[in-house]
């Protein structure tokens, strides 16, 4: 993440956990970025892959 994003400050994180009967339904990582006056929402999954947001 921090290659992909190089000068932007982790501003907030939020870690989403779901199971269902026992199995994990998801796993991903809500991630709020700032840098200076633009901030950038994106989500990711366990493995660091963008999964909604810019890249």
């Amino acid at each position: 993440m921090a290659s992909k994003f190089p000068e932007w400050i982790l501003v907030k994180d939020k870690y989403l956990y779901v199971q269902k009967y026992g199995s994990v339904k998801i796993k991903e990582y809500k991630i709020i970025m700032k840098k200076g006056n633009k901030i950038r929402r994106v989500v990711v999954n366990e493995d660091g892959v963008i999964i909604r947001g810019k890249s």
